[in-house]
């Protein structure tokens, strides 16, 4: 086709590469949405949000329960507040986050694939368990994982 002007395209680039680009801007765009939607409300009073059913059901804390409490105060710039809402959320969120943002360099793609996914994947785990049964137990140095704002403290 040297004579139409047409070439033909050396890489073009994946079909699935572009879907997964379109859906990390799709779920970009929800994040960003839902951050401006915890920046106008209020994580103290319930709202239009389903209550945690493990906690309705059992009266104990889940290793989510304090999130939404979190991601308010977050987008209200109260770090204290936030980091007593849910200490592991506060401390694992923003760790996916730069693993996701990593992930879309190449550099930080081979920083990512050297790590061993399956010691991560068991220390974290392990890491929400002891949270998960710790907040849960009465006494003062483990009621400080409780969620702020429930009547423990």
């Amino acid at each position: 086709m040297t004579g139409s002007g047409l070439r033909k395209r050396v890489n073009p680039v994946p079909k699935r590469e572009k879907t997964l680009r379109y859906a990390s801007y799709v779920v970009l765009a929800a994040v960003l949405a839902a951050f401006l939607g915890f920046a106008f409300a209020n994580g103290q009073r319930p709202g239009p949000f389903v209550p945690c059913v493990f906690h309705s059901l059992t009266g104990l804390y889940c290793p989510g329960c304090g999130m939404f409490r979190m991601a308010c105060h977050l987008a209200h710039l109260r770090i204290g507040a936030a980091f007593a809402c849910n200490p592991l959320g506060f401390i694992v969120l923003p760790c996916l986050t730069a693993v996701l943002v990593l992930r879309r360099f190449p550099r930080g793609r081979a920083l990512v694939a050297k790590a061993d996914r399956y010691a991560v994947t068991r220390v974290l785990l392990a890491a929400v368990v002891a949270f998960w049964v710790l907040r849960n137990i009465p006494v003062f140095p483990f009621t400080l994982l409780a969620p702020m704002g429930d009547g423990i403290r």
